[in-house]
C-alpha cells in the first residue's frame, strides 16, 4: 500500500470528528475504557498549528493523529524539550486492524531524529494491559502511572484519567527493533520479506562457518555439489531440479568453475549439450563439506518447529497448483 502521511486540512475536520465519535462507540461495544467525549477545539488547534496528520491512501483517510513537542502537564519534570509526543490517534472505522500504528511510529522516529530529539512518548489508559503490551512490542518502555489533573490545559477525555506513560528511547537502539516488529506486524503481506530476511541471515552465518573452516565455497553451492554428486546434468536440467532460474544457475556454475569445483563437457549423445560434473577437487573435498552440512542440518533442526518444512512444502504446492496472480484474480472477481 502506497500510503502518505501529510498535514490535515480544514475540509478534513467533519471526517475527523466522525472518526473520533465512531472510536468512542467502538470502545463501548468492546467494553474498553471509554473516552469521556472528545475535545473538538483541541483537534481544531492541532490542525491550525500544523500538528495534526493523516495517513491517506488513494484520497481516503485511514487514520489521524496529533503530535507535540512539549507536554508539561502530563510529563512534568521529565519534560525537557527532548521528546516528540504522539496524541489523539484514531483510525477510520473501516480500516481498523490494519496496524497503522507501525506507520505512525516509523514516521515519528524519522521526524524526531531530524530534530535531534531523544524520545518518543505517549500515554494510554492504565487499566488496559493489553494495549500497553502492544506498544511495548514496538520498543516502548513503561515509565509510570499518572492520574491527570482536572485542568483546561488538557482535552476533556484526558482529565481525571489514570494513564500509563510510555517512552521510546531513540538512543537505545530501539529503532532497529521497530523494523523487526514492523515486518512481523504485517502478517502475511510481509511473508516474502521475512523469508528473505531469514535466508539472508542463514547465508551470512554459513559464510562465517565456511570462512572459519577455510572452505572456499559459498552458500547455496551445497545444492549443486549434492545434485551433481548423484549424476551429471546440463544447466537446464540442474535449474529444473533445483527450481532455480536458468540465469541464477549459470552464475553459480561460473563461480564454481572459476574455483575448480565444476567442469563441463559435451554430451556423448548430443554434442550441442554441455554436461556438468564435479571435478576431482570436488570429490576429494566433498566428504569434509558433507560432514559440516550434517552439523548445520542438526542445528537447524533444533531451531525450527517439527512441521516447519511441511509448512513450506504446503505453500509451494499450493502456489504450483494455482499461482498467486491467479488467486488474486479470483479474489477481485468474487
Amino acid at each position: 500500500m502506497n500510503y502518505r502521511i501529510t498535514h490535515t486540512s480544514q475540509s478534513d475536520l467533519p471526517f475527523i470528528f466522525m472518526v473520533f465519535e465512531q472510536a468512542i462507540a467502538y470502545q463501548k461495544e468492546q467494553n474498553y475504557t471509554v473516552w469521556k467525549g472528545y475535545d473538538k477545539d483541541a483537534l481544531r488547534n492541532d490542525l491550525k498549528n500544523r500538528l495534526q496528520y493523516k495517513i491517506s491512501w488513494g484520497g481516503e483517510i485511514l487514520c489521524v493523529f496529533s503530535i507535540c513537542y512539549s507536554d508539561k502537564v502530563i510529563w512534568r519534570k521529565k519534560e525537557n524539550g527532548d521528546a516528540l509526543y504522539i496524541h489523539r490517534m484514531a483510525v477510520a472505522p473501516n480500516h481498523r486492524g490494519e496496524r497503522h500504528f507501525t506507520k505512525v511510529l516509523r514516521w515519528a522516529i524519522e521526524k524526531a531524529r531530524t530534530k535531534h530529539l531523544s524520545y518518543i512518548r505517549m500515554d494510554t489508559w492504565d487499566d488496559n494491559p493489553k494495549i500497553v503490551k502492544y506498544y511495548e512490542s514496538f520498543g516502548f518502555q513503561f515509565v509510570e502511572y499518572f492520574k491527570t489533573p482536572n485542568t483546561p490545559e488538557l482535552p476533556i477525555q484526558h482529565r481525571n484519567l489514570g494513564l500509563t506513560l510510555l517512552q521510546f528511547d531513540l538512543n537505545a537502539g530501539s529503532g532497529k527493533s521497530v523494523m523487526k516488529d514492523y515486518i512481523n506486524e504485517l502478517d502475511y503481506i510481509g511473508l516474502s520479506a521475512r523469508i528473505k530476511r531469514l535466508s539472508d541471515l542463514l547465508n551470512s552465518e554459513a559464510r562465517k562457518v565456511y570462512a572459519h573452516l577455510d572452505f572456499d565455497i559459498e552458500p547455496n553451492w551445497h545444492l549443486v555439489f549434492l545434485a551433481l554428486n548423484e549424476q551429471s546434468l546440463s544447466v537446464t536440467e540442474l535449474a529444473q531440479q533445483l527450481k532455480f532460474s536458468h540465469p541464477a544457475v549459470v552464475r553459480i556454475i561460473k563461480k564454481m568453475k572459476g574455483r575448480g569445483y565444476v567442469q563441463s563437457g559435451e554430451d556423448k549423445d548430443d554434442s550441442r549439450r554441455q554436461i556438468l560434473s564435479l571435478t576431482a577437487k570436488s570429490k576429494k573435498l566433498l566428504p569434509r563439506f558433507e560432514g559440516e552440512w550434517d552439523n548445520i542440518q542438526k542445528v537447524l533442526n533444533d531451531c525450527t518447529p517439527h512441521d516447519f518444512l511441511k509448512s513450506i512444502r504446503f505453500i509451494e504446492e499450493k502456489l504450483s497448483q494455482k499461482s498467486l496472480f491467479e488467486r488474486l484474480q479470483e479474489v477481485r472477481s468474487s
